[in-house]
């Protein structure tokens, strides 16, 4: 039986997609550790207020990046060293202010996974 060429190359990619160790890993549900521990709302808040204060200063960082590309003018004498400039300031102040909004939401969520445990309270008391 001869394949053809799409056939080989479906059965090829097929084979890369399910039999992946990386696609294993990433969809395939584990199973519960029985020496996991809960996650405690002091925790939380702890990770939050750690990854709020790294928000902080990033956002801190961040616009005293902003303010000293505001005073210094461009060069305006090379298109081509213009265009450079404005690459990399772009690239620096996106950089900077991506890593402070991942800062800031990851302690948000931190903070409202710890009232979210509050509220749920312990497994082991339910029971």
């Amino acid at each position: 039986m001869q394949l053809t060429i799409e056939e080989q190359y479906l059965r090829i990619i097929t084979h890369l997609v399910f039999l992946s160790p990386i696609t294993h890993y990433l969809f395939m549900t584990p199973s519960p550790d029985p020496n996991e521990k809960d996650v405690t709302p002091l925790q939380c808040i702890i990770g939050g207020l750690i990854s709020g204060g790294l928000a902080t200063l990033f956002y801190l960082l961040d616009r005293n990046i902003i303010n000293t590309f505001a005073a210094k003018p461009l060069p305006d004498t090379n298109i081509t060293a213009t265009n450079i400039a404005v690459a990399v300031r772009t690239l620096v102040m996106g950089g900077v202010t991506l890593v402070t909004a991942l800062f800031a939401i990851a302690g948000l969520g931190l903070l409202l996974l710890a009232i979210q445990t509050a509220f749920q309270g312990s497994p082991e008391n339910e029971s």
